[in-house]
């Protein structure tokens, strides 16, 4: 299987035997209604994601929205109950729906003022 994202200047691909998937997002500040609109059902997972490791609230709410992009990609409900199975490991933070698993990794790219939320998914060990 293939994935790949284009978003904040790169093109990110992943393949691997089994299901998996990926997105790219640059950091975005949105208001609460905003973010409330895109994240839905995770609403309050990016809530948690702020106050466990600290992280600010576009941040946060990036890093969700990416995990959401990438359950879409696989072809898995976008409402599915994702739970944070790492919190305080900043700049990774894993999420867990069923026996996939999300990585996501907060880092900065060059040229690009904005910090970027990588994001794969996969089914298994990661």
């Amino acid at each position: 299987m293939i994935s790949s994202s284009h978003g904040a200047r790169v093109t990110f691909c992943v393949v691997a035997e089994h299901t998996v998937s990926c997105d790219v997002e640059a950091v975005a500040a949105r208001s609460d209604r905003e973010w409330s609109g895109l994240l839905g059902t995770h609403e309050a997972l990016a809530g948690l994601v702020c106050r466990e490791p600290g992280e600010d609230a576009g941040t946060a709410g990036t890093r969700v929205w990416a995990a959401v992009e990438c359950l879409r990609k696989a072809g898995l409900p976008a409402d599915a109950p994702l739970t944070l199975t790492t919190a305080g490991t900043a700049p990774w933070m894993v999420f867990a729906v069923g026996a996939a698993h999300i990585a996501t990794l907060v880092t900065a790219v060059r040229d690009v003022p904005d910090p970027v939320v990588f994001a794969v998914l996969t089914e298994g060990r990661i």
